[in-house]
């Protein structure tokens, strides 16, 4: 159960850091290309 929640936290986060870089990837390209 320890390996599977382990497992399960290290998704979300990887999952909330690819959200992070795409809105800023994003932002990055509305502010260069308005």
């Amino acid at each position: 159960m320890r390996g599977k929640n382990i497992a399960t936290n290290l998704w979300l986060i990887l999952w909330c850091v690819w959200k992070a870089v795409s809105v800023m990837m994003s932002s990055v390209r509305e502010c260069r290309f308005p």
